[in-house]
């Protein structure tokens, strides 16, 4: 994907699809033919980015379709559908046929035919979904929605969909749809909101096919407030939703989550150090030194002796959140719930709780007690005093980890991924150095 010369930035070609015409919309530059383009800001969400420069700039209000990503070598593109069938003043209709042939790849030009011609499965990436969405939305919530006004996109793509509907009466609700990798999100979601309503957006309801579900809005996340008060809902929060998966753990399982219990994690040690051995031998960069071997070896031993004793301690696996971040912590004022579980997993239930607290911009220990007490009930004291101190290093581990797929298939990982494995490595090491560690471990 190419860039412009300000690396903060992305350039992007919008493709816009007349709805009723199924012609495309073009901006009017002295008669030459070309898509829009956009810059939009790196690490934030495209289909937001991209729907908001089209209305600043040329006033057009669009939902995107799709990310066609086949050409690395290319500009980014999208495919969007203009909302509504009035043709802003800025853009001309135009056929596929008189749009340059080197606006668009070959494989572009192909996924856009088989989108005008409706050749694609359906669910949202197609033309006219987002009517069947909208009216979806009005007949599950009892509510009109307030026109084109009330849209707000969010993620799209590969069978991925996340829109804010706005209603008249001043609710708002939000449709998922979840693709490959991630189509467990939508069973795992139903079945927690089943478990602990309280603790998730209100599920309003679900359409298969789409692999979607529309919920309420739950509030407003962490990342717009610096209010601790919050992560202490949070806190709470986690640890009931938690205590209520204990006896689910197979049904997790078998409905996507993956497999972090603390005995999987420890029979994949080898591989993985095997793996950041010959990973540190690939470094190029200078800026910090490889691991050696025999410390990489050594940190393997550690890792196995930290497994052995949490296991030990007979805490019960639960859900995780592998993603807890303060996007997905909401919270409107009376109650705090955690959304996206995409990245759900079944496991120790303090590698969560460890990821909640590097959240807190102060001391953890207020969380800490929260989370204590929450489990006292099921844990003796001691045990919830020794897992605090092995976890730091262990959770670093177990964000290695992942799902664990990438561990047969090292030869084929990323160049990104690898760079990002040595840095977690050296994360380890160092809180394998931490003396309340090694003290913990010699008693």
């Amino acid at each position: 994907m190419t860039t412009t010369s300000d690396r903060s930035v992305i350039e992007c070609r919008v493709i816009v699809i007349h709805p009723v015409s199924r012609q495309l919309l073009v901006p009017s530059l002295d008669g030459v033919f070309r898509p829009a383009r956009v810059s939009i800001p790196r690490g934030t969400r495209p289909a937001r980015e991209v729907c908001t420069a089209l209305k600043d700039r040329w006033g057009a209000a669009v939902v995107i379709l799709d990310f066609p990503l086949f050409d690395e070598n290319r500009s980014a593109c999208a495919i969007a559908e203009l909302i509504g069938a009035e043709i802003p003043p800025s853009f001309s209709l135009i056929r596929l046929e008189q749009l340059p042939l080197n606006e668009l790849s070959g494989q572009e030009r192909a996924h856009l035919e088989n989108l005008l011609e409706d050749r694609v499965n359906p669910g949202p990436l197609r033309i006219g979904w987002l009517d069947e969405a909208r009216a979806w939305v009005q007949h599950a919530t009892g509510r009109k929605h307030r026109a084109e006004t009330g849209i707000e996109q969010y993620n799209a793509g590969r069978g991925f969909a996340l829109i804010r509907f706005a209603m008249e009466d001043g609710h708002s609700y939000w449709l998922k749809a979840t693709g490959n990798p991630n189509q467990h999100e939508c069973g795992l979601t139903a079945r927690l909101c089943e478990l602990a309503p309280d603790c998730l957006p209100a599920l309003v309801s679900i359409r298969r096919e789409w692999n979607a579900w529309v919920s309420k809005d739950a509030g407003i996340p962490l990342c717009d407030t610096a209010s601790p008060v919050i992560l202490e809902f949070a806190t709470c929060s986690l640890g009931f939703l938690q205590q209520k998966t204990m006896d689910e753990v197979d049904v997790l399982l078998a409905a996507g989550a993956s497999d972090q219990r603390t005995r999987t994690l420890r029979m994949c040690i080898d591989r993985i150090i095997d793996y950041l051995i010959d990973a540190m031998g690939r470094q190029s960069s200078l800026k910090s030194a490889p691991l050696t071997r025999a410390r990489l070896l050594e940190l393997g031993s550690i890792l196995r002796d930290v497994c052995l004793r949490v296991e030990a301690l007979g805490i019960p696996d639960t859900l995780l959140h592998n993603d807890l971040n303060r996007a997905n912590i909401l919270f409107d004022g009376e109650r705090c719930v955690i959304a996206d579980w995409s990245e759900a997993g079944v496991g120790n239930p303090f590698l969560s709780f460890e990821r909640l607290c590097r959240l807190s911009a102060g001391n953890p220990r207020e969380l800490r007690a929260i989370y204590s007490k929450v489990w006292l009930e099921h844990l003796d004291p001691s045990a919830i005093d020794e897992v605090y101190r092995l976890m730091p290093l262990l959770a670093i581990y177990a964000y290695l980890y992942g799902r664990g797929d990438w561990i047969n298939h090292t030869s084929t990982v990323s160049l990104p991924f690898e760079s990002c494995a040595r840095s977690l490595a050296r994360h380890m090491d160092r809180a394998a150095q931490s003396p309340v560690l090694l003290e913990t471990l010699c008693r």
